[in-house]
């Protein structure tokens, strides 16, 4: 704990921390005595865990209250950084959508882009020259194994992963050799609330969910890993297995088939056929 706190403290940053894996970041990362600016777009459940971490372990928190995808989040989260010194940033926030691309909202659609691409951008932006000039820190980019391949029901969410993981990689390229460390974890399904109020409860099984501590803790783990490594971590085992088959045994098609399938499977989505569209 001491030696990750040397490294990568005296704060952290986490955007997406009012629940789920961003909530399990901040308890963890407060256990090891970091002190923490939590942003999420919900006041109420950020406060009260930033309260709640202030008092158990002792640390200082600082709650903001931010739309991450807005132009004006990342000048408040540069504003609260720049009298902290701050060595971490873990980037959990993301808007998802389970859909078929033409049933979707436009507006969903575009929130996704805007939260989970332009936001990430942007508070990427804001915190990397201080990375730099303090000569070490690091940066932790929650990704998804839906950006592995696209696939059918949340088109949009696989490609905004998709570029998450692709930016972290090459941040990692570029700012590696300058001391800062860059990690991609690339989560598979999480018990997060999300998760629970939308996949049938009979179907949540047939997923593999990891817990949200578990994630974390194995995102936290990656930062302290030989870098020559690469970026991209993956937690578990199964998703491990997972992607190995969608990388190495199956063709691209296959693995965009299969991908869709169980997408459908668990959210009981039938596939569209010609003069069906709608029904």
């Amino acid at each position: 704990m001491a030696s990750f706190s040397a490294r990568f403290g005296p704060w952290a940053i986490v955007a997406g921390a009012s629940e789920g894996i961003g909530a399990a970041f901040a308890t963890q990362l407060a256990a090891m005595g970091l002190n923490l600016i939590l942003v999420a777009r919900r006041e109420a459940p950020l406060r009260e865990l930033s309260d709640s971490l202030s008092l158990k372990y002792g640390v200082e928190t600082l709650a903001l209250a931010l739309d991450l995808s807005s132009a004006e989040a990342a000048a408040s989260i540069q504003s609260a950084a720049a009298t902290r010194d701050v060595g971490l940033l873990v980037f959990n926030a993301a808007a998802a959508s389970i859909a078929e691309f033409s049933d979707a909202a436009t507006d969903a659609l575009e929130k996704i882009v805007a939260l989970n691409c332009t936001g990430l951008v942007r508070v990427v932006k804001s915190v990397v020259p201080h990375l730099i000039a303090r000569g070490g820190g690091g940066l932790l980019l929650m990704s998804s194994m839906s950006g592995f391949r696209g696939h059918a029901c949340a088109a949009t969410y696989a490609a905004s992963k998709a570029f998450t993981t692709s930016l972290g990689e090459g941040l990692w390229a570029e700012l590696e050799p300058q001391g800062v460390t860059v990690r991609v974890c690339a989560a598979g399904a999480t018990l997060t609330p999300n998760f629970m109020s939308v996949t049938p409860e009979a179907k949540r099984e047939t997923a593999f969910p990891m817990s949200p501590e578990r994630v974390a803790e194995l995102g936290l783990l990656s930062l302290q890993r030989d870098g020559r490594r690469g970026a991209l971590v993956i937690p578990g085992l199964i998703n491990r297995f997972a992607a190995f088959l969608m990388a190495r045994l199956l063709c691209s098609s296959l693995a965009v088939w299969l991908m869709s399938k169980n997408l459908r499977d668990i959210y009981s989505m039938p596939v569209r056929r010609r003069g069906t569209a709608g029904s």
